[in-house]
């Protein structure tokens, strides 16, 4: 006799096994719950993966040493109408404030707070712009300077497909922080080349301050210039102009020279350069071995980098620079024995400086000079620096984007080594026209191997088991 009370209900197979799998799913959830309260508490830098090819949410290793040392606390404001934040700009502040707890980051709704700024600047920033706040100084970032295009086109239309968001947050963390911020006097005054406004961008971004200097009227150099900077004179520079320079060298000033291909002569100039050891030859110089310039253009030429403080990143980096136009240094031999005399940047023992700079024929005539030449040199006295570079147009800024940014690199690095600055932030931009999800070839096969194989055939062995076990019933 069956019995039909409530709790035999209890006892049948049907409801153990709806109960072992009610208890499976409660376990499964609880098992899910946990994990997500355990993420919560590991720091983004773990949880928060970029898979992007160009690294938009990564942050360097030069971001990394200086997030490790910093001492003082620093807020970053992000600025946005209505609290909604750029996507891109928001990670990279998780990215940040994870990696130290030195970093506060703070939504500012500039709908409720639309003068929230004026502490921190006169004009209104763009939405989703950024104050960076330390103990020292403040720095705002504007969005269109996280944000730029690649071509002027891009900027017409306004495309901007270049994220600057790393360069520009590490850059603004290093001022706002650093006890050193060197001064840059621009001289003037001899038609020299006018440096770009990417240039002058970057020196400024790179915590460089820098100011035009005339030396007509002045007896001296300016007492806070940590450097003076000739950017490719076209005229000789005065007799009183180089007793001042002079004396300031002998004080303890450093010089940043650029020198260009000139036809007239600048003896002063060149008495300049002697006072330093060095002398620059006639002509252009050209590259011997064709492996080491611009097809059809041995006059742009992809110099060797000497070991140096100021190369040593780029080597590191395993970056090349490109020297188009340049002039030949030479070391004299009646150089004063107390400088230090370091080539940093030179063309192959092939190259030679080319007297005719118009002549059609590339081949080497035998009025052309024969090296060793250096297209930088960096010098040292018991006073001060000097760093020497023989072409401007190695900073153009279409030849600097053809290396990546490393012909600006060199140039920053010589700054900083001239004014003994200890970084420099040598952080570049990111493409998002490039940006997609990448992951490496063994990745790759790996994630082949289970979304169309193993996955798959777990589904396919699992219904041919079903199956089986039904027609055997």
């Amino acid at each position: 006799m069956k019995s039909n009370s409530f709790t035999d209900k209890f006892k049948t197979k049907y409801f153990k096994k709806g109960t072992l799998l009610t208890l499976s799913i409660l376990a499964v959830i609880i098992v899910i719950i946990g994990v997500n309260i355990l993420v919560m508490y590991i720091p983004a830098k773990y949880t928060r993966i970029d898979t992007t090819e160009q690294g938009i949410f990564s942050i360097s290793q030069q971001t990394h040493t200086l997030l490790d040392g910093l001492a003082d606390n620093i807020t970053i404001y992000h600025l946005c109408s209505g609290a909604i934040e750029d996507e891109n700009i928001s990670e990279l502040l998780i990215k940040y404030a994870a990696f130290t707890d030195k970093i506060t980051i703070s939504v500012i709704d500039t709908s409720l707070y639309p003068n929230f700024y004026a502490d921190y600047t006169d004009e209104s920033p763009s939405d989703n712009s950024l104050i960076v706040l330390g103990s020292k100084r403040s720095r705002v970032i504007d969005f269109y300077e996280i944000y730029t295009a690649s071509s002027s086109e891009y900027e017409y239309y306004g495309y901007y497909d270049i994220f600057n968001g790393e360069q520009m947050l590490t850059s603004a963390i290093d001022y706002v922080t650093t006890d050193i911020l060197p001064k840059i006097y621009n001289l003037e005054g001899h038609s020299e080349y006018e440096p770009s406004e990417e240039l002058k961008r970057e020196i400024t971004n790179q915590n460089f301050e820098i100011e035009q200097l005339s030396l007509n009227g002045l007896e001296s150099v300016p007492e806070d210039a940590d450097c003076v900077m000739i950017f490719s004179p076209q005229r000789d520079i005065s007799e009183a102009e180089f007793n001042i320079l002079t004396q300031y060298s002998e004080n303890g000033g450093n010089l940043l020279i650029i020198a260009d291909y000139v036809s007239e002569d600048m003896p002063i100039f060149d008495r300049l350069l002697e006072k330093f050891g060095l002398s620059i030859v006639d002509g252009i110089v050209f590259e011997g071995d064709d492996s080491r310039y611009i097809s059809s253009y041995p006059y742009f030429i992809y110099p060797q980098l000497i070991s140096h403080t100021i190369t040593e990143p780029l080597i590191l980096s395993n970056l090349h620079t490109l020297f188009p136009l340049a002039c030949g240094i030479v070391a004299n031999d009646q150089a004063d024995d107390s400088l230090t005399i370091e080539s940093f940047v030179t063309p192959s023992e092939s190259a030679y400086s080319k007297i005719d700079i118009n002549s059609e024929n590339f081949e080497r005539t035998d009025e052309d000079i024969s090296g060793p030449f250096s297209f930088a040199t960096a010098v040292s006295s018991q006073t001060g620096k000097m760093v020497l570079f023989s072409t401007s147009q190695f900073l153009d800024s279409n030849v600097n984007s053809s290396v990546a940014g490393a012909n600006y690199d060199l140039f920053i690095n010589s700054l900083a080594w001239i004014c003994q600055k200890e970084s420099s932030v040598s952080v570049h931009p990111k493409n998002l026209l490039s940006t997609s999800i990448a992951v490496g070839s063994s990745i790759s096969s790996i994630m082949f191997v289970i979304l169309v194989i193993i996955i798959p055939g777990i589904f396919i062995l699992t219904a041919f088991l079903v199956m089986r076990k039904r027609k055997h019933r």
